[in-house]
């Protein structure tokens, strides 16, 4: 009965957070679900073998937490172990929302193949039951994954579909979670005029949803594009505002990317060793959540990284990417306040 009772109540706090998650709130929210760890885990691990819809619900309820608090393995490992025992009977909305936290999960592990295989089935679910906002919804996932994989023009239509449904049932959140999927998409292709206006229309209603995360992920996407059309004071303002977020948030993919963008700005202006030690520690904030760069970012990364490896010998670029491998993150904004604004 304890454990029974102790499960409904951590049940009910995260189902209260998950829409939190992505709000003006939602610093101290992770928070208060980190200081519960050891609860949460307790209330998964006893519902796996005696309640499979509490755990289903549970699992459901945290994925966002997993994904942006970098606990990529952990969430992968209890999402998946929630739909295997789940019965023929769980809530179908519970059911997706399993299905499109194991597939972002996979996504960013850089499992692609698999993550595509979960969204489609995903897709597949949202079709049968006729729900347009989760159709939406999982076509602007699957729609990048599918890209990731080299065919862009399938991704394009399964990310124009989740535009076209989202504007027609006026869901911001879905139409804010698509334009930046599109503009993602024609970034990695060299489109980056025609990606523009897809992040800013993204940012302008992420910032009005006060939707953090997603105000992180557009900011970094503008940065990037503006840095590749020479406007490097606009990169800048970008990449500054996103790492500062991504520390409020304590969002290592954030951090890490925003590190990425000031590293680049960093080398065009000659501060090579310093550019070399964000590199570092980007690299390292990635490899300890085991998250995988995407696309995108990868490009941006390979192109100002061969510029920096020409401006130092071998032996100064390993020094201080290892230094930069080993800073703490308390002491990652010293280094980044050295850019010119």
């Amino acid at each position: 009965t304890m454990r029974k009772n102790h499960a409904a109540y951590f049940t009910t706090l995260v189902e209260e957070s998950a829409p939190n998650l992505q709000n003006a709130s939602s610093g101290e929210w992770f928070n208060r679900i980190d200081a519960e760890q050891p609860n949460l885990r307790a209330a998964l691990g006893w519902s796996l073998n005696q309640e499979s819809a509490t755990a289903a619900r549970l699992a459901a309820s945290l994925r966002h937490f997993w994904i942006f608090r970098g606990h990529l393995t952990e969430g992968q490992r209890w999402l998946e172990a929630a739909l295997e025992c789940s019965n023929d009977d769980l809530d179908s909305t519970v059911r997706f929302n399993l299905l499109n936290g194991l597939g972002s999960l996979l996504w960013y592990e850089g499992n692609y193949d698999k993550a595509r295989k979960i969204f489609e089935e995903g897709l597949n679910l949202s079709r049968a039951i006729g729900d347009k906002r989760k159709i939406a919804l999982i076509c602007k996932s699957l729609g990048p994954i599918i890209g990731w994989l080299g065919d862009y023009d399938t991704a394009q239509k399964y990310i124009e579909e989740a535009i076209t449904i989202s504007r027609e049932l006026n869901d911001k959140f879905v139409i804010a979670g698509s334009m930046n999927a599109l503009g993602d998409l024609l970034r990695v292709r060299g489109k980056n005029l025609e990606a523009r206006p897809c992040f800013e229309e993204s940012l302008a209603i992420c910032r009005q949803l006060k939707q953090q995360d997603s105000v992180g992920s557009n900011l970094l996407n503008l940065g990037a594009v503006e840095f590749r059309e020479g406007d490097f004071a606009a990169a800048g303002t970008y990449f500054a505002e996103a790492f500062a977020l991504g520390m409020e948030l304590k969002h290592k993919i954030i951090i890490s990317y925003s590190l990425e963008g000031l590293g680049a700005l960093m080398t065009r202006e000659g501060q090579s060793k310093n550019a070399a030690v964000l590199a570092g520690a980007a690299d390292n904030l990635r490899e300890s959540i085991g998250y995988e760069i995407e696309p995108a970012e990868r490009q941006f990364r390979d192109e100002y990284l061969l510029d920096l490896r020409a401006a130092l010998s071998k032996e100064e670029f390993e020094i201080a990417f290892e230094q930069g491998s080993k800073l703490k993150m308390d002491e990652i904004p010293a280094l980044t306040s050295l850019i010119k604004q």
